[in-house]
């Protein structure tokens, strides 16, 4: 593991890569614990209506994901993991901005949301098979996987806390997030050359 931290953090454009993907994580992996708050209290839904997401939201990743393997993804995949981020965040933030009597519009959202969530994961792995030599892929991946995990949950706590105004967080987060990816990926971009 120290040998996968090491190599990871002497690498610009892995270690901006490992920032990118926690900060993503950071700000949607909570998000996503909202989806069944909104449902009950500000759309007024029932059971059927938050498995209803639930299941969008599987479909959605399924597409996404499906999508990328029928593509391939092309040959510039920090592109494809800046679009589909900021495809992310913007359907995120539109389901902020939504009334009470727009479910069935909150539900497409949160499949286009998945689905991007499938295009933003896919060509992680490949970049990182790119830059990591085979005897140290196992170890720069446990750190990778370990650091992604491990920043969603100091936010659960805050979302916790302030579910009382949950459009207000689910907005802002969702708004602030292109502009940290513009930055990051810049880096990263210039460091891969590609």
């Amino acid at each position: 593991m120290k040998q996968g931290a090491h190599f990871i953090f002497k690498d610009k454009s892995l270690r901006n890569l490992m920032l990118l993907v926690m900060i993503t994580m950071l700000l949607f992996m909570p998000v996503s614990s909202l989806d069944p708050l909104m449902t009950y209290e500000h759309f007024k839904g029932d059971g059927f209506q938050a498995s209803l997401v639930e299941a969008v939201f599987g479909i959605g990743l399924l597409l996404g994901s499906a999508a990328i393997l029928i593509w391939g993804g092309g040959s510039k995949r920090i592109p494809l993991i800046v679009i589909s981020g900021i495809v992310l965040g913007l359907a995120l933030a539109a389901c902020g901005f939504l009334q009470p009597n727009q479910f069935p519009l909150f539900a497409i959202l949160v499949g286009i949301s998945a689905a991007a969530i499938g295009c933003y994961n896919a060509p992680i792995m490949p970049l990182l098979q790119k830059r990591t030599p085979d005897e140290m892929f196992g170890r720069v991946m446990g750190i990778f996987l370990a650091g992604s995990s491990l920043a969603a949950p100091f936010l659960f706590r805050f979302y916790r806390r302030s579910h009382w105004n949950y459009y207000l967080v689910y907005c802002m987060r969702k708004l602030s997030c292109p502009l940290l990816w513009a930055r990051l990926v810049q880096q990263i971009y210039s460091c891969i050359g590609r």
